[in-house]
């Protein structure tokens, strides 16, 4: 093995701005410097990190994505180091996410048998077995997860040894509504709903239907309304979702609630302002209607975030979380200073993406991409 390695660091663009942690991205070269959508994320740069950099780098939060054997390899690596070494680095570990990942459940499990404790896990469009499921849930349940995003439908192994404080469920999904029938979670206190695997117009429907049995103590509902539709209209459908947010919010089966949707025009604009009136009407007051643009949309406003409830920080934390930053769809990374007790905030971060420690193929790849986006 070299005695250094190619890394992607972003540039900070405040250098007197506190860093709350540093974000670790292991996916393949050709990546770096995208975010989880794909989408460039900032100014960065090829930076040479000696070994001994690398394990003093300490992520709060590890993010992996199809790395091309690049996961295998830094396990190698941690797998050659001391034991103390290896809690070093993962010492500050808070959040591992999965995207699309082409990591094996035997390299994970190694992954958190490293770790003593974590507090949120996420993973979307994963590929493991149910058994493998069972394995992974075992061991986050070991340590004592507060968060979990899911995509997939292990609710059955998760509902019975979890105890998550934020349950989010994820983009990509395979999860349908049916699948939270006679599923508990009576720990959740935030529920983010940004999708459910399609399967006919009625799918709101049903997973508002069993909502107040799967969560019987939530203070916040977070519900993005392309559950609904694609964008936001107010007919009879939009009718019928909306009284039974009502509906709940009367039985007490949470206490806030917010609503981000898309509204890139007049009539939708106008249908948001139609849906914060018939919240007000049934009661539900506290209302704050916020339009923002999107990361990266130079147009107008084209999403619309509606806030009501009486808990006036946690409202400005969904006001900061989605408006503010401009997120209609946050990662877990942001999710987690919506937590109700001791919000964790990773955010603002350093981001090193890693490739692998073939420092020639990872320049290569780079380099490659970059020039391949500029002729596009």
């Amino acid at each position: 093995m070299a005695d250094s390695v190619t890394v992607w660091m972003k540039d900070r663009t405040n250098l007197v701005e506190r860093m709350n942690g540093l974000t670790l991205r292991i996916r393949s070269a050709e990546h770096f410097g995208e975010s989880v959508k794909g989408f460039p994320e900032g100014n960065g740069r090829l930076v040479q990190l000696t070994l001994p950099q690398v394990l003093a780098l300490k992520p709060t939060a590890i993010e992996l994505l199809n790395s091309r054997g690049a996961f295998k390899e830094l396990a190698a690596f941690l797998e050659g180091k001391q034991k103390e070494e290896v809690s070093a680095f993962f010492c500050r570990t808070k959040l591992i996410a999965l995207h699309s990942c082409d990591v094996s459940a035997k390299d994970l499990l190694v992954l958190l048998d490293k770790l003593d404790l974590l507090a949120a896990w996420s993973s979307e469009d994963s590929n493991f077995t149910k058994s493998e499921w069972e394995s992974i849930v075992e061991k986050l349940a070991k340590l004592n997860v507060r968060a979990i995003g899911l995509s997939e439908n292990i609710l059955e192994a998760a509902s019975s040894q979890l105890n998550p404080e934020m349950l989010v469920l994820a983009c990509n999904s395979s999860l349908k509504a049916v699948d939270f029938q006679d599923r508990v979670f009576p720990t959740v206190r935030i529920l983010v709903a940004q999708e459910i695997h399609f399967v006919d117009d009625a799918d709101a429907e049903r997973l508002l239907d069993v909502l107040g049995k799967s969560f019987p103590n939530l203070l916040m509902l977070c519900w993005d309304w392309n559950m609904v539709d694609p964008c936001i209209i107010y007919d009879e459908r939009t009718k019928i979702v909306l009284d039974m947010l009502i509906k709940l919010h009367k039985q007490g089966i949470y206490r806030n609630l917010s609503i981000v949707g898309y509204s890139p025009d007049a009539e939708t604009k106008g249908a948001t302002d139609n849906i914060a009136r018939h919240l007000n009407d049934a009661g539900l007051k506290e209302i704050v209607v916020t339009r923002f643009a999107t990361k990266g949309y130079t147009g107008d406003p084209n999403f619309t975030l509606i806030v009501a409830g009486n808990d006036i920080d946690q409202k400005e934390s969904v006001v900061e979380l989605y408006a503010n930053q401009r997120s209609p769809t946050p990662q877990m990374v942001e999710l987690l200073s919506l937590l109700p007790a001791s919000p964790i905030h990773l955010l603002p971060a350093s981001t090193v993406d890693f490739g692998g420690f073939d420092s020639r193929k990872a320049t290569k790849l780079y380099e490659e991409a970059c020039k391949q986006g500029q002729s596009s």
